[in-house]
């Protein structure tokens, strides 16, 4: 069998599907450990963080929102403001994937997305690779009808840290010029840095108009950058 001419490199929360049920049930297991009024001031702020899409006023938000890069990253900054003690929040993140294992068949994939790798038919090397533990993970995969199409999941990763290795791998897999990498993720140092750095292709979901970093596309979901990606794919030799 050839071997693949395109590699995709996928992150996974905040990249592959959409829906905001594991930020809430991290939120909601947080709240177990405050007082009503402080548990209503976080679901509040929760909220607000997930939903304005206004950069302007985002910028007006407390810096424990502003120096958030996804609905995890607030949530956990505003219990740590609340009092709630890091093993207390470790054990609600972990809880919060359970809940996702269960709930799998409430999430959607990102819109075009199955079908781009479906109709990639064995030329590209694909790999979802993310920072969150096992427990969830293929179940939503499999679930929004990812799982066959992908050749490898990795998780427990430890982005940014270990990209290097991870790009290193799927270059000498495609044997071809950097540019036929393409990495797909939500926040530009963990998912996207060092794919630009060497002449990767990035797609960043910037969905909550960060501006960082200098990808080669931007968007505020994944669907709006499908058909990007397909034309670059589209012109890349088969194997």
């Amino acid at each position: 069998m050839s071997a693949p001419t395109v590699a995709l490199l996928f992150d996974f929360d905040g990249t592959v599907y959409t829906g905001d049920l594991p930020y809430h049930s991290y939120a909601r297991h947080i709240c177990e450990h405050l007082d009503s009024a402080a548990a209503t001031e976080l679901i509040g702020r929760m909220r607000e963080f997930l939903e304005e899409r206004s950069p302007d006023r985002r910028r007006a938000f407390p810096l424990t929102l502003q120096s958030a890069e996804d609905g995890y990253q607030a949530i956990g900054n505003l219990a740590a403001a609340a009092g709630v003690p890091a093993p207390a929040r470790t054990a609600a993140y972990h809880r919060s994937r359970e809940d996702l294992a269960l709930n799998a068949f409430a999430l959607d994939p990102a819109q075009g997305l199955p079908e781009l790798l479906a109709d990639l038919d064995g030329r590209a090397r694909v790999v979802v690779a993310t920072n969150a533990p096992a427990t969830g993970v293929r179940e939503v995969l499999e679930s929004i009808g990812l799982l066959p199409h992908v050749d490898l999941v990795i998780t427990d990763a430890d982005k940014p840290r270990s990209m290097p290795g991870i790009l290193d791998t799927l270059l000498q897999q495609i044997d071809g010029p950097a540019d036929r990498l393409i990495a797909v993720g939500d926040r530009w140092t963990a998912d996207l840095a060092d794919a630009a750095a060497r002449g990767c292709r990035t797609a960043f979901v910037d969905r909550f108009h960060s501006g960082t970093g200098n990808p080669s596309w931007r968007g505020e979901m994944l669907a709006s950058m499908i058909g990007r990606l397909r034309d670059v794919i589209d012109v890349v030799p088969g194997p």
